[in-house]
């Protein structure tokens, strides 16, 4: 059963004309209450950087600035990493925990439904991270919408400059 389950929401969000991102995290109960919100400071990759980092440059952003850290310095225990982007699933061989990629399917006049997906290398996670999700969809939890959520706080931290070191 999802009783008692921490979950946490990641995401991103660019700013700045998208020359800057910043990645946020909301651990948040099974009834997606929150519990820890947390965020990074804004990323502005130089272009000396974007032309070293080439390709890599979104693995090494998504992976190793904004996803990895944000779960490991978490302090509330997590059970599941929720995701909106493919990119954070690279995380998953890097942190302790399941890290589940959560999308929108089915729109084609009948009711949305959402669809998981793991790391490849973590493909037998998805049955028991779906078990331990149902019993949310069955209670009609959105969880989509948490993502929303980080979001809004990332615009917050961002107007409020929360981190930058160039101002």
């Amino acid at each position: 059963m999802a009783e008692g389950m921490n979950l946490m929401f990641l995401t991103v969000k660019y700013f700045e004309q998208g020359q800057a991102i910043r990645g946020g995290s909301l651990v948040t109960d099974d009834k997606t209450r929150p519990i820890e919100f947390r965020c990074t400071s804004p990323i502005r990759p130089n272009e000396y950087q974007r032309v070293l980092y080439g390709k890599t440059l979104d693995s090494y952003v998504f992976v190793d600035l904004i996803g990895t850290p944000l779960v490991t310095a978490t302090k509330e225990s997590i059970d599941l990493a929720l995701v909106e982007d493919e990119r954070f699933l690279e995380i998953r061989p890097n942190v302790k925990v399941p890290v589940v990629l959560l999308a929108l399917s089915g729109q084609d006049g009948t009711a949305p439904s959402v669809t998981l997906r793991t790391h490849p290398r973590f493909e037998t996670e998805e049955a028991a991270v779906r078990s331990q999700l149902i019993p949310l969809f069955n209670e009609q939890r959105d969880l989509l919408e948490p993502f929303e959520r980080v979001r809004l706080a990332l615009d917050q931290a961002h107007a409020q400059k929360v981190g930058d070191k160039h101002e």
